[in-house]
């Protein structure tokens, strides 16, 4: 064992001004007399291979091996391989094998672990308990994981640009975590900020073969933004739990071939939880779903949802959820389910699904259920049930394309008697029952909406109470054009023209004379008017 004074620089630690000197360490020397020889500042470097479980109590010492050589600390199983009490410790380029950890450190604050191997653990690779630590490029293998957790909320620890490989789960918890350039093969990564004012980061790692979910992250204290992240072949993918105020923002993430749900979000504070260009596919749970029971807002923006087992997109608004919804945007293609589903608990201030495409699921194209829906300019085919349906009070579906879908285009059944909505122009064409189907005792308006060739009514008004029908248009639909069930319908300026093929007139039930209660009519033009249907349909 040699040691010289460097003339590199001074370190001052804990009130001492001493030249760091450096310590070489080689084959068949201690590591740990170097350890208890060594002063603040200190670097000792190891080469070869050291049966040792060492404990570095030096605050400020650098341990590390040569550069382009071996220097390895083999823990026989008989505990750690290294043991860290002091702060401002640095271990560096040493492979640190079959210890019962790899790394332990308690009370260890800015602690830096740097492009170290550590493997063939029986516990953790690296468990530590401490501030401000820095874990940088280092590769993990064969044992379990990380621990990592901060003594205080203030606390900045980064993880950046590890390897980790057959490792179970890497979990670091509190203060403001930065989790960014991993890869993780069969080992998962657990995350849980609560950094007062600062949002804790997951970014641009790789999780494939984990057994739990690839990414899950609990945003408290200000929050987390989940960003870039690519998780494959996991059994669950990004899992999101906002709790207290925290809130979570998740950002172009790629999910595919999840053994579950491809994107989960419990919901339960008063911040605001975000999604925008996550890409989830092959998911054999839901593409996206999201329990809310808090204060906070949600907005999904611009997702995309391909061949998942269950629903695309389903949120379950419980009874404590006060805030808004927004899904706009997302593309969902074969689910097999409903695409998007949203159960509004009574309790949600709006809900808005705007601007979505749906494409050939097996169910619902869009399902919601509660009050104050807007399904707005939203685009859905293919799918086997209904297009949209609404089982919703004090709703509005207006501008949406609904095509070939195999039951009714739009259908709109209330939950109470004065839960009337609006549905308004509206495209419905080729779909397998009526275009546009409204139910129920409420008051519902049904206007400037177009419902062609589809094989029921265009139109079917089964409500008991006043509705209003206007500026609608009706062609080739296999049934009447406008089949009036309802009492009391305001009938005025509808155009059905080819409607029947033999089964039904363009205007059927109370209103035409066949039922017991007329309806106000007025402005109406029923008939061919002088123009083939396919005529009509080109114009």
């Amino acid at each position: 064992m040699t040691k010289k004074t460097t003339t590199l620089g001074i370190l001052v630690l804990l009130a001492a001004t001493a030249s760091a000197g450096t310590t070489k360490v080689g084959p068949g020397e201690s590591i740990q007399d170097a350890i208890d020889q060594a002063d603040a500042g200190d670097t000792i470097v190891v080469s070869g291979v050291h049966y040792e479980n060492v404990i570095i109590d030096v605050p400020g010492l650098t341990l590390k091996g040569p550069k382009g050589k071996d220097g390895t600390i083999d823990g026989q199983y008989l505990g750690p391989c290294v043991e860290v009490t002091a702060d401002d410790v640095t271990i560096t380029r040493l492979r640190l094998i079959n210890g019962s950890i790899g790394v332990f450190a308690f009370g260890a604050d800015r602690l830096s672990l740097i492009a170290n191997l550590i493997r063939g653990t029986k516990l953790y690779n690296i468990d530590l308990w401490g501030d401000d630590a820095l874990i940088r490029n280092n590769e993990l293998r064969r044992g379990g994981g990380v621990y990592y957790t901060s003594q205080t909320s203030g606390s900045e620890t980064r993880f950046e640009e590890n390897l980790v490989r057959n490792c179970g789960l890497v979990w670091l918890s509190f203060g403001h975590l930065v989790v960014r350039n991993n890869e993780l093969e069969a080992s998962g990564l657990k995350i849980e900020g609560n950094h007062p004012s600062k949002n804790s980061e997951v970014l641009e790692n790789v999780v494939s073969l984990s057994a739990i979910h690839g990414v899950r992250v609990t945003a408290a204290g200000l929050g987390v933004l989940v960003k870039q992240n690519h998780v494959r072949h996991c059994e669950g993918g990004i899992r999101i739990d906002a709790i207290g105020n925290g809130s979570a923002e998740v950002r172009k993430n790629t999910i595919t071939d999840i053994g579950g749900d491809g994107l989960y979000v419990s919901h339960s504070s008063s911040g605001l939880v975000s999604t925008f260009g996550n890409s989830v596919s092959d998911a054999a749970g839901h593409g996206i779903e999201v329990k809310l029971n808090a204060t906070g807002d949600l907005t999904l923006r611009g997702d995309h949802v391909d061949s998942c087992a269950d629903r695309g997109i389903e949120v379950y608004a419980g009874t404590n959820a006060t805030g808004t919804a927004l899904v706009e945007d997302a593309e969902i293609k074969a689910p097999n389910d409903d695409g998007i589903y949203f159960y509004n608990h009574n309790s949600l201030a709006t809900i808005t699904i705007k601007g979505c495409e749906v494409r050939d699921g097996t169910a619902l194209g869009i399902f919601c259920f509660g009050h104050d829906h807007t399904v707005t300019g939203n685009d859905v085919r293919g799918c086997v049930s209904s297009g949209i349906f609404l089982h919703a009070d004090d709703s509005t579906v207006s501008a949406n394309v609904v095509r070939k879908c195999g039951d009714n285009g739009i259908s709109v059944t209330p939950i109470n008697t004065f839960g009337g909505s609006t549905i308004t122009n509206n495209v419905i064409k080729k779909c397998g029952r009526d275009g546009i189907l409204v139910t129920g005792d409420a008051a519902h308006t049904v206007t400037d909406n177009e419902c062609l060739q589809n094989k029921g009514d265009g139109i079917d008004v089964d409500s008991g109470s006043l509705c209003i029908v206007t500026g609608n248009t009706c062609l080739g639909n296999a049934h009447e054009g406008i089949d009036n069930s309802g009492g009391n319908t305001f009938l005025k300026d509808n155009e059905a023209f080819g409607n029947g093929a033999g089964l039904g007139p363009d205007l059927a039930g109370k209103g035409d004379g066949s039922g017991s209660t007329a309806a106000a009519s007025s402005g109406n033009k029923f008939g061919t008017g002088g123009l083939t249907v396919e005529q009509r349909l080109d114009q």
